[in-house]
């Protein structure tokens, strides 16, 4: 680490850059910073048009309240061993201005609010804001956007008379989602903020989504209980321009579930928007090819946040949402649990097992609750020792005959002392729960590695007989994916999961 008071442009690179007070100039081509740069007084950095600053480490601003702005060039992330972090302990509102940032395939986590003023390069990976914002200029442009390249969390954008198309994703369960939602054009009196959630909208806001009398609003069926997006407008103008929802993956959305597109059932689609105390059809005609596909409002917003797909009948699916999906080995049975946070139309679950994951067959059917906004736990025992593991699977079935699949999951009833059965949540920020299943009381030994195999936090707790729910704190863990294990005394391997800290 070294102190570091003027550089101009040689393309040359330092181990780590701690900046004291001095003023820092890339004049032109690229000075490389392997490990991490902090800025801890009221230093400047300033990049020419044609300099680059390339840092493998962390971000940080440490003055009090002082924006570092790093003038008219790139900085670019090229860490390759985890997700980099742009933060400090600054109590600025914006700690960062950049005016071409780019992002490495590890992905980028905020620990403060950023500003770009040119544009923004996400074609590498993931931008994870946490509770900060990204906000863009009116100038300012917006590269990328992909399956693996996405911003998850809030992009706010500046008008400057054109659209604009938000790149919004989220990762639930270490799966990417990415749903993109654009603007038509709007002047600069106006900022609109976007965050997309994969997640049921009445888990996270409380409000309901399926018709139950009161919250539907005329000419609206159900909406979904999937995903949506917060669209925040502010500023001094009172404009209302249009929005456009893409979806991605039809499967994951649940736009529909077999190609080809129906047009009737497409037809049914339209977009919603929360008033308050109901969902409004904003109306729009949707289109699209296998897999994806987009729709637009034709009635105009008076509020935007939050909106969503909906449908006028009960044609489109938009149906059962799937909390998890588990089983138990007791003495005599598997013992088989499933929750839904909601469903629309669903006629029941038929459960099927296999042992070579080949031939499946027929267990049960069990009854749905067709329309529910509510929390409905299911549960099943099956009493046919088949195998040591035997492999489940649900198939979802709505009442005009469409069906889906949930995950496959087994079970093993070899009397092993141990069973994973879930760690969540996953992705974790500052802790996540492991719950097992161990047939004695005993001790046993946790470890967590990075990807390189380095151990990083280890742990010895003793467990009961039974089902265990134990808490892991890893807050001080830097945003990446890393390996979760269970071990005994004599360092057997009883488990591993995959965990990505944000």
């Amino acid at each position: 680490m070294f102190l570091l008071a003027l550089f101009a442009s040689p393309c040359s690179n330092a181990q780590e850059i701690v900046n004291d007070g001095n003023a820092i100039k890339i004049s032109a081509n690229s000075y490389f910073v392997t490990g991490n740069y902090t800025n801890i007084t009221t230093g400047a950095l300033s990049i020419a048009s044609t300099g680059v600053l390339k840092i493998a480490g962390n971000l940080l601003n440490n003055s009090p309240s002082s924006t570092i702005d790093f003038g008219n060039g790139l900085v670019q992330f090229f860490g390759t061993s985890s997700v980099q972090i742009i933060g400090g302990t600054t109590t600025a509102s914006d700690a960062f201005i950049f005016y071409n940032l780019s992002i490495n395939p590890n992905g980028i986590k905020l620990a403060k609010n950023i500003i770009i003023n040119n544009n923004l390069n996400i074609t590498n990976g993931i931008l994870y804001t946490g509770a900060n914002i990204v906000s863009l200029s009116s100038a300012a442009t917006l590269t990328g956007g992909s399956a693996s390249c996405f911003i998850d969390g809030k992009l706010k954008k500046t008008g400057n008379g054109s659209s604009f198309t938000f790149q919004t994703g989220d990762v639930r369960s270490g799966i990417p989602v990415w749903a993109p939602l654009q603007i038509a054009s709007w002047s600069n009196t106006n900022d609109f903020t976007v965050h997309y959630s994969y997640k049921h909208i009445n888990d996270s806001l409380g409000i309901h989504t399926w018709a139950d009398g009161s919250s539907m609003g005329t000419g609206i069926d159900h909406v979904s209980g999937k995903e949506f997006w917060l669209v925040d407008r502010t500023g001094a103008g009172t404009q209302t321009p249009t929005v456009t929802l893409y979806w991605k993956d039809a499967t994951k959305s649940e736009i529909e579930k077999q190609a080809p597109y129906d047009g009737d059932t497409l037809s049914d689609l339209a977009l919603v928007h929360w008033n308050g105390s109901q969902w409004d059809n904003m109306g729009g005609t949707a289109s699209g090819t296998w897999p994806s596909g987009q729709i637009t409002n034709s009635v105009a917003f008076s509020g935007y946040s939050p909106i969503t797909f909906g449908s006028k009948t009960g044609k489109n699916p938009l149906p059962v949402e799937l909390l998890d999906f588990s089983g138990i080995c007791n003495n005599t049975s598997i013992d088989l649990f499933w929750n839904t946070a909601s469903e629309t139309n669903n006629n029941f679950f038929t459960l099927e097992y296999t042992d070579d994951l080949q031939n499946w067959s027929f267990a049960s059917n069990i009854s749905g609750a067709g329309n529910s906004n509510v929390f409905i736990p299911y549960h099943y025992s099956f009493y046919q020792q088949v195998a040591e593991t035997i492999f489940f699977r649900l198939k979802q079935t709505d009442f005009d005959g469409n069906f889906s699949y949930s995950e496959i999951i087994s079970v093993s009833c070899d009397r092993q002392p141990f069973e994973y059965l879930q760690l969540y949540p996953n992705p974790a920020n500052n802790s996540f729960n492991i719950v097992f299943k161990s047939n004695e009381e005993t001790f046993l030994f946790f470890e967590i590695t990075d990807i390189l195999g380095q151990i990083l936090y280890e742990d010895k707790k003793q467990v009961s007989e039974g089902i265990n729910n134990i808490p892991i704190n890893v807050s001080f863990l830097a945003p990446a994916l890393y390996f979760f294990m269970i071990k005994t005394d004599t360092g057997q391997n009883l488990g591993s999961k995959q965990i990505l800290i944000k």
